[in-house]
């Protein structure tokens, strides 16, 4: 017995829940991988959820704010022109700091998307790792500070 679905004319997009969406997803996104990294800041995705991590030395964390605020609005702009939304309310920020250097963190919200994100001030769990010499990736590093923001 052959069970048949009813045939629907779509414009854009795929039905919920077929197999074709998450792949097609990553192809959608996967420019902002490697648009991200040429930023020499490190993007993780996960489904709909994009985080993005940046590593500095203290005295260099508004360059790196900038650099951050840059990113973001570059990534809104491609998101707008290929039919995606960054949602600002839905954008968070955290600085991440030892408590000796944390007075170099700065005050000021970061303008992502011409809306002010004020950074967390405070996580429910925080676990930063030893630094090693075989440590590449800047979002398991101590070193300097980091800068995390995802929406």
């Amino acid at each position: 017995m052959s069970i048949r679905s009813s045939i629907i004319q779509l414009v854009c997009g795929v039905p919920q829940g077929s197999v074709l969406g998450p792949i097609l997803f990553v192809l959608y996104t996967v420019d902002l991988i490697s648009w991200t990294e040429s930023r020499r800041l490190s993007p993780h995705l996960y489904a709909d959820d994009t985080r993005v991590y940046g590593l500095c030395p203290p005295a260099a964390v508004d360059a790196l704010s900038v650099k951050i605020s840059h990113c973001t609005n570059d990534v809104a702009n491609w998101t707008k022109s290929n039919r995606l939304q960054l949602n600002p309310d839905k954008t968070e920020a955290m600085w991440c700091a030892t408590s000796r250097r944390r007075h170099h963190l700065p005050t000021t919200a970061i303008p992502i998307v011409d809306v002010p994100i004020t950074s967390a001030q405070f996580v429910r769990i925080a676990v930063l790792p030893r630094p090693t010499s075989t440590t590449t990736d800047p979002s398991t590093s101590t070193r300097g500070t980091l800068f995390r923001c995802w929406s």
